[in-house]
């Protein structure tokens, strides 16, 4: 069974006609600048209109990071440029390069992990180096033989 998103960021041009009501049959949020003139703000109301701008300022916020990255894959993964005839083979295209786009992410944590904890070694710093709770951590570089 197909899932519906919780919100939808859309346009002004968007939400008119069939998209409103198919969004409220299907209890989807439509997230964008409303239809109309704004609401006037009373004492009845505020709390509502504060609550509706901070949600949009979210969804703002959620949509930059999206769009962030697909412009990423266009810049530098050539996601912009998929030239394939075939529907299928665009869709492939589109899930190997977005496949490329997460494993050269976590590669990066993994070599960013291993480079400060070389560093750590190589530089001596756990000496008497203090964890969160309390514990000391030291390296002993003393011979047990």
């Amino acid at each position: 069974m197909h899932t519906s998103p919780f919100a939808v960021e859309t346009t002004r041009l968007l939400p008119v006609g069939c998209g409103i009501g198919f969004c409220k049959n299907h209890g989807i949020r439509i997230s964008g600048p409303a239809l109309g003139r704004p609401e006037r703000q009373t004492e009845e109301n505020k709390e509502r209109l504060l609550k509706q701008k901070q949600l949009a300022r979210q969804d703002e916020g959620d949509r930059n990071a999206i769009e962030g990255k697909f412009g990423q894959g266009k810049r530098r993964y050539n996601l912009g440029r998929i030239m394939s005839k075939l529907a299928t083979t665009s869709e492939t295209t589109i899930g190997v390069i977005f496949l490329v786009m997460n494993l050269d992410r976590a590669f990066l944590r993994i070599f960013q992990q291993l480079v400060f904890y070389y560093h750590l070694l190589r530089n001596n710093t756990f000496q008497g180096f203090q964890l969160a709770h309390g514990y000391r951590f030291r390296i002993l570089r003393e011979d047990y033989s």
